[in-house]
């Protein structure tokens, strides 16, 4: 293999390895960004689902105690 086929080799070869590396830099940050939505919302849509049920909860007990108190 001559000098410049090596080098023109070893080019491309880094060229590749650069842009790969960028992409994967860049698909991880995209799924960091979609675990830092994801997750905090999750934990919000079950704190409002606990409050709700308990908002439930808690106006059948109150009807259940009106009902004896009469």
């Amino acid at each position: 293999m001559g000098i410049l086929t090596r080098v023109w080799f070893y080019f491309v070869l880094g060229t590749v390895l650069i842009v790969s590396f960028f992409i994967s830099v860049f698909v991880f940050l995209a799924v960091l960004l979609i675990v830092l939505i994801t997750i905090p919302f999750a934990i919000y849509l079950n704190w409002k689902a606990k409050k709700e049920l308990e908002k439930i909860y808690y106006q059948d007990r109150i009807k259940r105690d009106l009902q004896k108190l009469k």
